[in-house]
């Protein structure tokens, strides 16, 4: 069964999603989107609602397993990163840990202990499919991504192993 490795695009103009397929690594889409924390003079992550709160995004990555987790609690990175995950990037962008239902989309993770693999994605159906046929669990609550006033979003794309 596959691993899955999520990166945005956009953050290093391709050069990580690059360096993926040349490893062998297979594109399978976009899994979900952040926003940037601020974009020209303005915040957008929040102006459409300011009295909500984006959160990064951190990717950590467990050397042993070759597991990749996408975290946006503090505590969860802090925890895990005083063990063998190293934290592999501080920010792949911004999300809401609460739903502003403002048009939010959730975002799911999902676990796979038999190869130890996380799933990220914005769609219940797939998020079904997994639990149901692909041995994964559902492990978190979901965090919510939602488009600002401009429809300016990065797009986190999913990567499978070879």
């Amino acid at each position: 069964m596959a691993r899955h490795m999520y990166t945005v695009g956009a953050s290093d103009n391709g050069a990580e999603g690059a360096a993926l397929t040349a490893s062998g690594w297979t594109l399978e889409g976009n899994a979900f989107s952040v926003r940037p924390k601020s974009y020209g003079t303005t915040n957008v992550a929040t102006d459409f609602n300011p009295d909500l709160v984006t959160v990064p995004l951190v990717r950590l990555f467990h050397p042993n397993t070759g597991s990749h987790l996408l975290s946006v609690s503090e505590s969860e990175v802090i925890n895990i990163a005083r063990g063998d995950w190293l934290l592999e990037s501080l920010n792949l962008g911004y999300v809401f840990a609460e739903d502003p239902q403002d048009g939010s989309t959730p975002v799911y993770r999902l676990h796979n202990g038999s190869n130890n693999d996380y799933l990220y994605t914005d769609s219940l159906d797939e998020a079904n499919v997994a639990v149901s046929n692909h041995g994964y669990v559902l492990e978190a609550d979901p965090y919510f991504w939602a488009s600002g006033p401009d429809g300016f979003n990065y797009e986190v794309q999913r990567y499978s192993s070879p």
